[in-house]
C-alpha cells in the first residue's frame, strides 16, 4: 500500500472528505485537511530491506475557529494513530492563525509517524 492511499484510507471521511495532499485546491470550505509526506525512509537492516518504510506526516487542519481546528486535528490523530501499531503522534501542539491566507482561518498541525509495507 503506498503512503497516500494508507493516510486517504484512514482519514479520508473525515472533513466531509475535503483532504488534499501536499496543496488545497482555491479556499475550499472549513474545515478542511492538507496533509504533506514530509520523509519516507526505507527500513533497512546491514545486510537486508526489511519491506517497510518509515514515514513522517504533517497534517493540517484548517478551520473558521480554533476550537474547530482543534476538534478536527483530534479526529486526525486517532483516526491515524488509535488502533494502529503502526501510527504514533510526534507533535500536536502548533496552532496558528492564518489570516495571510483568509480572515478568521484557523489551522492546526500534528506530525505523525508512520512505518508500513510500501
Amino acid at each position: 500500500m503506498t503512503l497516500g492511499a494508507l493516510v486517504d484510507a484512514r482519514i479520508g471521511a473525515l472533513a466531509g472528505g475535503r483532504v488534499f495532499c501536499a496543496q488545497a485546491v482555491e479556499m475550499p470550505a472549513t474545515p478542511y485537511i492538507v496533509w504533506l509526506p514530509i520523509s519516507d525512509v526505507p527500513n533497512t537492516t546491514h545486510d537486508a530491506y526489511r519491506d517497510q518504510s518509515t514515514a513522517l506526516v504533517q497534517v493540517n487542519v484548517y478551520a473558521a475557529t480554533a476550537a474547530e481546528a482543534d476538534e478536527v486535528r483530534t479526529e486526525v490523530v486517532d483516526a491515524m494513530c488509535d488502533g494502529h501499531d503502526d501510527a504514533q503522534a510526534i507533535d500536536v501542539g502548533r496552532m496558528t492563525f492564518e489570516d495571510a491566507i483568509s480572515p478568521n482561518l484557523f489551522n492546526a498541525q500534528a506530525d505523525i509517524e508512520i512505518t508500513y509495507a510500501p
